[in-house]
């Protein structure tokens, strides 16, 4: 597991969102402050 550190970059991840479609983070969030959930289901 990559730790981040303040100042660091988040790394490059592509995520399916539940309608098909796909969203790029960190560019989908470029320039704005963003959080990120995460669900795992049952």
């Amino acid at each position: 597991m990559t730790v981040l550190n303040p100042d660091d970059r988040f790394p490059e991840l592509t995520v399916s969102l539940s309608r098909g479609a796909e969203l790029t983070l960190p560019d989908a969030l470029s320039g704005d402050y963003g959080v990120l959930l995460d669900y795992r289901g049952a």
